[in-house]
């Protein structure tokens, strides 16, 4: 969801992300005179808020609790592929933290 949220909000495609966003109080107050959301600001809202991080972490526990299930497994295809969904995740949270950071210092 994380990676392509602002495709599926533009095609009015709903996920449990948008949702979530689209709850949040600060989200509410950004429609501008054509009742349009400015993705930008959705996107600050859904760094600020902490929603990202909070999916990203939920999704690294997902993954930690499936490598449990196949680590003893005789090949490692699924043990690859779960590694590198984990690292995507730290990743993402890494360049959020950076964004804040960065925002911060320009406030």
């Amino acid at each position: 969801d994380l990676q392509d949220w602002k495709d599926d909000f533009r095609k009015g495609k709903q996920s449990f992300l948008i949702h979530e966003l689209l709850l949040k109080d600060d989200a509410k107050r950004q429609l501008d005179s054509n009742n349009e959301y400015n993705l930008s600001k959705l996107k600050n809202i859904l760094y600020e808020s902490g929603l990202a991080t909070n999916m990203l972490q939920e999704a690294i526990r997902c993954f930690e609790k499936a490598q449990s299930y196949v680590e003893n497994l005789p090949f490692t295809m699924w043990n690859d592929a779960i590694r590198f969904f984990q690292s995507w995740g730290l990743q993402r949270i890494t360049e959020i933290e950076r964004y804040l950071k960065q925002k911060e210092q320009y406030k």
